[in-house]
């Protein structure tokens, strides 16, 4: 089963101000964290993928029909609370494993899960 972990960007629930505040050698230790997150899952083989994400401020929202030219416009808006930071993307056997790999995430970080409509890779 595949599944997408979404972090979100700020204190969504978290209370965790946004890394823009963070101090130098807490972002490090964060993306160290996430290395070493990625380098584990890779070695279970469970990973997919994972990307970080550009921060709020270079964030673009693209609103269209399909009739008429997109309308584009710069970010962000204090009222949207919930911008993605970063998404990782598993493939495991069980839920139970799922969860395993949840717990490993970084703390004090608000991560969202769902599951995905593609099949696994163990299922091809």
């Amino acid at each position: 089963m595949r599944y997408m972990l979404l972090m979100n960007y700020g204190e969504v629930e978290s209370h965790c101000p946004p890394m823009s505040e963070w101090t130098p050698e807490d972002i490090q230790a964060h993306i160290a964290f996430q290395h070493a997150l990625n380098d584990e899952l890779t070695k279970l083989g469970e990973l997919v993928d994972a990307q970080g994400l550009a921060g709020p401020d270079v964030a673009k929202f693209v609103v269209a029909d399909g009739v008429n030219p997109p309308v584009i416009t710069d970010g962000p808006y204090p009222e949207s609370k919930e911008l993605l930071a970063g998404y990782r993307m598993v493939d495991v056997d069980t839920e139970a494993a799922l969860w395993r790999s949840r717990r490993r995430c970084p703390p004090r970080r608000v991560w969202g899960v769902r599951r995905s409509a593609s099949p696994s890779r163990s299922a091809k």
